[in-house]
């Protein structure tokens, strides 16, 4: 895990960053075909289907691409981790001092406050346009020269704005809310609100009720800075609600779940024992890699459970379930679909 010297080190790398050629030795790669893939930066497009219903967009850099940028988000997160506000606690790198900036620190800064407003930002990383990016570059890095700061803003932008799926979209979209999380904070510091960011996702608790004058101002300071509030997920909650902070349940001293969340895992690690037991039996063709990838997909929302609820009986017990599910199905002889007995269905 990263120090706090140590990313003063990094960040210092590319502050001092003048040329395109400096920028092509810190990140590996010759500065011809920096400036190649800056012309004409690839992407994969796909789709992926959301939680909540839809389509989530993905542009995904192709592999050359995705490599430089990669490299160059671990100088842009060591500089933003000198600045980052106290409020932010999503696309944050951590130190052995500070182990709270996620989703769980999050979730906690709200415990026992009885009321509570929640606003997402639309289109989060699409709002920040090309223009916003150079102004990034240009404003936090002066030394750059005028043709690195259209580079680095070149491979770090597709279709003029931040991709969806790209590895700096995270680190720039926290430069691109510094002011208004500056805003954000001074307001609610003197008006007895608790405000914190997660990505996308504002959060205002306090032990009054917030406001009509405080959500005006909110929503101003927002459309001020050029972001739009998904209107669909604003949620405001009073003292008898049941809270929830990006799908974490905010109660009077402690964080939780939801009660379906640990119901819908347990009837997944049930569905993946049958496909298990199914492929053993039948050689259905379900392909490795698929099966792996449920497992992993298991595996992840137990651990957050695990992180959410730590050392609690239920989730203790989905462990042990899952880790069964895991196990290799008892040894089949290969079965057709046709040679079973009609009353085995």
């Amino acid at each position: 895990m990263a120090t706090a010297m140590s990313l003063s080190r990094e960040a210092n790398k590319f502050y001092k960053l003048e040329t395109i050629a400096d920028y092509g030795h810190l990140v590996k790669n010759d500065p011809s075909k920096l400036a190649l893939m800056a012309l004409n930066p690839r992407y994969q497009l796909y789709k992926i289907r959301k939680k909540t219903g839809g389509m989530r967009h993905i542009e995904d850099p192709e592999i050359r691409l995705k490599v430089v940028l990669q490299r160059t988000n671990q100088f842009l997160q060591a500089v933003y981790y000198a600045l980052r506000p106290p409020a932010v606690y999503g696309f944050c790198i951590s130190t052995n001092n500070d182990e709270d900036r996620n989703i769980i620190g999050n979730a906690k800064q709200h415990i026992d406050h009885p009321y509570m407003l929640n606003i997402d930002l639309q289109d989060f990383f699409h709002t920040i346009t090309r223009n916003r990016v150079y102004g990034i570059y240009e404003s936090h890095f002066p030394s750059h020269s005028h043709q690195l700061t259209e580079l680095l803003t070149s491979l770090c932008c597709f279709n003029m704005r931040l991709p969806m799926g790209s590895p700096t979209s995270p680190v720039l979209s926290n430069f691109a809310c510094l002011d208004l999380d500056a805003e954000l904070i001074n307001f609610c510091n003197s008006s007895g609100i608790t405000y914190s960011r997660f990505a996308d996702d504002l959060c205002f608790s306090a032990m009054h009720p917030i406001g009509k004058s405080e959500i005006v101002f909110f929503r101003n300071s927002i459309k001020h800075y050029n972001f739009i509030i998904n209107e669909n997920k604003v949620k405001s909650f009073d003292k008898e609600d049941e809270k929830m902070v990006t799908g974490i349940v905010v109660g009077s001293n402690e964080i939780s779940l939801p009660v379906t969340y640990l119901q819908q895992l347990e009837i997944e690690i049930d569905r993946y024992r049958q496909v298990r037991i199914a492929e053993s039996r039948f050689n259905t063709g379900m392909s490795l890699k698929k099966l792996k990838l449920f497992e992993q997909e298991l595996q992840g929302k137990w651990n957050f459970a695990n992180m959410v609820m730590p050392e609690r009986e239920e989730v203790y017990n989905l462990k042990e379930r899952m880790e069964n599910a895991f196990e290799p199905p008892e040894s089949f002889e290969s079965e057709n679909w046709l040679d079973l007995p009609y009353d085995s269905f």
